[in-house]
Parts: structure tokens; C-alpha cells; sequence
């Protein structure tokens, strides 16, 4: 499937083309790169800060995710991997100590940085030079927090080059690296690209970044990978010599007279029966033990690694592979990491510092984001409303599963994906960027991990909206997450323009709890926080067919319209008709997509049969006579939906109907 990376990179070639001066483009990308930077930056900083802070650690693994997928030669899923292992890892299905006896519980063993943006720095119109540049000057910050050692989690295998560059330059030498692999990636340029995943060794060896490279588990191979490791002098270990070549690999001895060791695991090293995830299927390889037992004796400085190729689209429905390459890799410490160093020796005015920054850099971020994207839009005039879409990945609100925080790259991946044209029912063309933009995702997970509570996200997830909506014409159309965001979404957007608007809520359930659970921020209670901080003249729930007694007495009290769908066929003829936003600021839409039956959208958190159909939806949206000020798409939950992504084209379709009844 084509990604909506790859998406972003055509939007910027046409803008190039048309009348946005390029030097405008070129500011705007630079600025969104150096916010990349400067967040990657005050992340590393408060990890470094806390890790010295807690002292002992001559060493101390930090994660640094890289979701890259568009150099793989096939499949482009590995993109989607490093939130996947980060909750492969904590998901509580095993506990945090290690086979050799250490505690990823404690921060001088794992500590996180979150991910470098990918799909927005290549949606900025980056190319893969300046993107391999980027990564490598991500992973010498993390480097330059001293004692933090990168743990790259994939993202498809192109990514080693640039983080083994970093690694080498930042240590001033060459380094010996430990390849597990099913394929050599040592291609000259594979299928003409120089930075495929099947190239990046000799993109390494080339740039004299390492000494010695060992490559274990081969088991596709052909001429050229013969002879470009004869080129480079490269011990290559196929696996139809394994069984001899067993006990010399279980007792490697690496890095002597050089700056240390890296090591490089692409997950397809091992046997499909071990690790089904892969994006290539290569029967006979290692077993899991295999490569544990290289690992475990191992006898090295290990400066740096990386856990590429798991693909989360081919893995089994319980995540199988991801448990793999969890266990491979190490963990993210999240929440509970923070609040442990918040009652440990750590002042907490350090936290409180590093929290700041990290926050104000994520802002940041989403500043220029939306400023490059705005300036973009202004530059090719006539629009007076121009939809942009805002990522919300926030899935802890949720009182059942947390899927839905996966969600927003598999809605843009569904959107340009190709098995469908650009152009909406109501005749739309959404490649016309006076239509639809993206000013990406705000980093959720990350903030979380710094230790802010619920209070300070929400007040973060509404600045962010507030961002987008200086960028006139921009307005917010938000892919969630859990349906906690709409609160501080609709708050924004009420306060921004001065004032409540009208909305029209289509969902199963009317989340108007007062707080469900003890949680007032529960994604079953984000309708309750909007009516009473008044920011809804009126609220219409459409599709409700899960309500207690609790749930009709606060429609009551809030004087809400609620629709039930056992009185639908009745009601029908007034919601596909339905006036909203006179005398108001406007009309704010949010679309749960368990509002539809089962049938139609079964990548829910939550089944409630008896639904409204997908064309039900579409004819109260496209009837709806209002101004539409903003929108949210939630509840889509990736980990439920069919092999196919059949949920994933049903949120994008919502998307691209509401992007063209938004704009004008």
C-alpha cells in the first residue's frame, strides 16, 4: 500500500510546481526540521538529566524510534513498528526483569526518547539525503547525553546506514557490527535506490563506518550479495552452514582496537514459524534461542543497535512477532517510569524543567508544521476554509482497549493507499491542498512519558488545535485516538472563535458520563466535560443504542437531543435534513466509528450491534446544512479491525467526506 508519506512527498513536488515560491518551502522545511530536532533534543536532555541524576550507570540503553517504511523494496508496514514494540513490551504479559537478570524497571537499564516524525519531516517535502542527515544528527543527540546508548527501533532496514554513520562519527573511529539477517542488504543500489534497505550496508561499508561487519542467518542471497561481500570483505554466515558455524557464533568476541560494537537484528533473521511479522518470508532461518544465545555471549562494548523489519500488518492477531521483536529489543518505560522518578532522589525541579521543554518543543513543532502547511495553502489562494488534518494518538482514556492510540498513521496510510481515487462523492479533489492538508501528530505517548498528567495533556492536545486554527484557513479536522480528545479539541475551537458552537455527535454510546470510572477525562465522559464548560449551544447524539439510566439523566441535565437507533426510522427523515450553527459560532462534528454497525466498521473497541449503515453516515453529513469549524474521527482501533483493514478505509472515507464538506 502506498503511505501517506509517500502521499506528502507528491503534495510538496506539485506545490513546487505551481505559484509557492520555493523559498518559502525551503524555510518552512527547515523550520519543521529544526523543531524535529530541538524535540528529539529536550527529550534526550531530561532522560540524560534523570539517568545522571539516579547515578551508577556507565551505560544506559535508550530507545529512539525511526517509522520509516517507504525504501522497503515490498512492503511498507515496518513504519507502523516502534509504537507496536513499545506496548509489545509493557503490555504485562510477562514481567520486566530480563533472562540475564536486570530490571528494565530501573531507567539506568532502558530509558525512551520517543520517535524521530518521519511522515511529517517527508510530508515537509524532505528528501531521503536530508532525512538520513536528520536521522543521524537525532541519534548523536541522543549520544550526546551522556551515558545514553541508541537502541533503534525500526522502521525498515534503511535506517542502520544512518544511525551507524552517527554512531561512528560521534565515537571518531569505525566500529564492528553484528548483522542478523535473512538477506545481506549490501545491494549497490537496489532497483536504483541507493538508501533501499537492501543497500544499507554498502552504503556503511562504502562510508567506512565499520571495521568488520559479520552477517548471520543469510539465507537469500544471490551474486551481487556474494560479490559486494567479497568487495567489502564481509563474513558472511549463510544458514546452510549454521550447524558448523554454531559454536564459533555462540562465542563472538567483537570490537577490539576499534570504538566498539553495533548491532543490527532484522527480525526475518528467524524462521517465519518464530517471527511471522515480516514483510519477506524466509523459511530455514535461526530460531529464537538462536539469536539469544549469539547475543547472550556475546563478549563486546555494545555502543548502539537497532531491531528493524517487524511489519504489524502480516504479524498474527495476538502480535506474536511484536512480543518478538519486544524482547529483543528492551522496553519504554512510559508513565510508570516517571512517576518512579518522581518519588525517587530525582528533584523534581529537574522534572518539572524537562517536562517544560518538552512540551513547549512538541508545540513547537506542531507550530510550524501548521505554519509551513498554512503559508502553502495562502500561497495558492481561494480558499476560504481549508481542511488540515491533526493526529490525537491517545488511547489511555479508553475503559476497555487502547488500540485506538495506533490510529491515525493506519487512517492516512488508508486515505492515499491507492485503491481508491482522490476525489470525494460530493466531486472534491483531495490532492488539491486548498482542500486537505496534515500537520501530522502531536507526540502523545512522549509527553505522557515525561510524567504530565491528564490536566496538563489535555490543556497540550488544545493549544495544538489553537495552533492550526492561526493558520487561517486551516481548520481541525482530528483523527483520534479514543474519544477523550474531543473535549479538549471542542474547547479549543469553542474558545478560539470566541464563543459555543453546535454539534452533531453520531456514536453508540453518548459519553457523557460524569466521570467514568473516577477518570473525569474518560473517553465515556468527554461530553459532560464539553457541556459544562459551555463551549455547545446544542448537542445532537445520533446512533446512540448503548444508554443507561445514568446516560439519559445527564442528557437531561445538559440538555441534550439524543437519537436512539430504535426510534432511527422515524427520526431518519430529520437528521438528513438537519440546520445546525445559526446564532452560533459554528458547527463542530465528532464521529465515533462504532456509530456504525458492527458490519460495517468492526475494528471497534466496542461491538453494539444494530447500528447505523456507512450510508446512513454520508447522507446526514453531506445534507447537513452548517459551517463546519471542525471535526474528529475516533474510536478506530486497529487492533480489532480485518486482515484487510477494511475499518482503516472506512475512518478514511469519513476523513476524505468531511475534509470536502469542511472546505470552501
Amino acid at each position: 500500500m502506498r503511505s501517506a508519506g509517500r502521499m506528502g512527498i507528491h503534495y510538496m513536488q506539485k506545490l513546487h510546481a505551481s505559484n509557492v515560491p520555493k523559498e518559502l518551502v525551503e524555510k518552512g522545511q527547515n523550520r519543521v526540521i529544526e523543531a524535529s530536532l530541538t524535540l528529539i533534543r529536550e527529550r534526550a536532555k531530561l532522560k540524560g538529566e534523570l539517568v545522571r541524576a539516579l547515578g551508577g550507570a556507565v551505560a544506559s540503553t535508550s530507545l529512539l524510534g525511526v517509522p520509516l517504511g517507504h525504501n522497503s523494496s515490498f512492503l511498507q508496514g515496518p513504519a507502523f513498528a516502534p509504537p507496536r514494540i513499545r506496548e509489545a513490551m509493557w503490555c504485562g504479559s510477562t514481567n520486566s526483569t530480563t533472562e540475564e537478570g536486570k530490571e528494565l524497571d530501573d531507567p539506568r537499564i532502558l530509558t525512551d526518547v520517543g520517535d524521530v516524525p518521519v511522515q511529517e519531516l517527508r510530508d515537509a517535502g524532505v528528501d531521503d539525503d536530508r532525512l538520513m542527515s536528520i536521522i543521524s544528527e537525532s541519534v548523536k543527540l541522543v549520544m550526546e547525553e551522556n551515558p545514553l546508548r541508541p537502541l533503534v527501533l525500526g522502521g525498515d532496514h534503511s535506517i542502520s546506514y544512518p544511525v551507524v554513520r552517527a554512531v561512528s562519527e560521534k565515537l571518531g573511529g569505525p566500529i564492528d557490527i553484528l548483522h542478523l539477517d535473512a538477506h545481506p542488504d549490501i545491494y549497490h543500489a537496489f532497483e536504483g535506490n541507493k538508501y533501499s534497505h537492501a543497500s544499507s550496508f554498502a552504503r556503511i561499508m562504502e562510508g567506512g563506518y565499520a571495521r568488520r561487519l559479520l552477517q548471520v542467518g543469510i539465507r537469500s542471497i544471490n551474486k551481487e550479495g556474494r560479490e559486494q561481500g567479497k568487495r567489502f570483505g564481509v563474513e558472511q554466515y549463510e544458514m546452510r552452514t549454521f550447524s558448523q558455524d554454531r559454536q564459533f557464533l555462540e562465542n563472538l568476541k567483537l570490537g577490539e582496537g576499534v570504538k566498539g560494537v553495533y548491532i543490527s537484528v532484522d527480525v526475518d533473521c528467524m524462521d517465519p514459524a518464530f517471527a511471522p511479522g515480516v514483510s519477506h518470508i524466509e523459511p530455514g532461518g535461526l530460531s529464537f534461542r538462536d539469536v539469544l544465545n549469539i547475543l547472550h555471549n556475546l563478549q563486546a562494548d555494545v555502543v548502539g543497535a537497532d531491531v528493524v523489519e517487524f511489519n504489524p500488518q502480516r504479524d498474527t492477531v495476538d502480535g506474536m512477532t511484536a512480543m518478538v521483536a519486544a524482547k529483543l529489543s528492551a522496553g519504554s518505560m512510559g508513565i510508570n517510569y516517571m512517576q518512579k522518578l518522581l518519588t525517587s532522589n530525582v528533584p523534581k525541579e529537574v522534572v518539572k524543567r524537562g517536562q517544560d521543554r518538552v512540551v513547549e518543543a512538541s508545540l513547537t513543532l506542531i507550530r510550524e508544521r501548521a505554519k509551513l502547511k498554512g503559508e502553502l495553502v495562502r500561497g495558492l489562494g481561494g480558499a476560504v476554509a481549508s481542511t488540515s488534518l491533526l493526529g490525537i494518538p491517545l488511547g489511555h482514556n479508553s475503559s476497555f482497549l487502547q488500540g485506538p492510540a495506533f490510529a491515525p498513521p493506519l487512517i492516512r496510510e488508508a486515505i492515499w493507499c491507492g485503491s481508491t481515487n482522490s476525489t470525494t462523492e460530493e466531486g472534491k479533489i483531495l490532492d488539491d491542498q486548498r482542500v486537505l492538508t496534515d500537520v501530522g501528530d502531536l507526540p502523545v505517548q512522549e509527553l505522557r512519558d515525561t510524567g504530565i498528567d491528564d490536566d496538563r495533556l489535555m490543556s497540550t492536545v488544545s493549544e495544538s488545535v489553537k495552533l492550526v486554527m492561526d493558520e487561517n484557513p486551516l481548520r481541525p479536522l482530528v483523527l483520534g485516538g479514543d474519544h477523550s480528545i474531543s473535549y479538549p479539541v471542542v474547547r479549543a475551537v469553542s474558545e478560539k472563535l470566541g464563543g459555543p458552537v453546535d454539534i452533531l455527535h453520531l456514536d453508540a454510546h453518548p459519553d457523557i458520563y460524569d466521570a467514568f470510572e473516577g477518570n473525569k477525562y474518560s473517553h465515556a465522559s468527554s461530553f459532560a466535560r464539553i457541556m459544562e464548560g459551555g463551549y455547545a449551544r446544542r448537542l445532537l447524539q445520533v446512533g446512540i443504542r448503548s444508554i443507561n439510566l445514568e446516560g439519559r439523566e445527564q442528557g437531561k441535565r445538559f440538555g441534550v437531543e439524543q437519537y436512539e437507533m430504535r426510534t432511527f426510522s422515524r427520526d431518519r427523515q430529520f437528521l438528513e435534513n438537519l440546520k445546525l450553527g445559526e446564532g452560533v459560532k459554528g458547527v463542530y462534528i465528532s464521529v465515533d466509528v462504532d456509530c456504525l454497525d458492527p458490519a460495517f466498521a468492526p475494528g471497534v473497541s466496542h461491538f453494539e450491534s444494530g447500528g447505523l449503515s456507512f450510508r446512513d453516515v454520508l447522507n446526514i453529513l453531506h445534507n447537513l446544512q452548517g459551517d463546519i469549524v471542525g471535526a474528529d474521527v475516533v474510536e478506530y482501533n486497529p487492533q480489532r479491525d480485518t486482515a484487510d483493514g477494511m475499518t482503516a478505509m472506512v475512518a478514511a472515507k469519513l476523513v476524505r467526506e468531511l475534509a470536502a464538506k469542511m472546505s470552501k
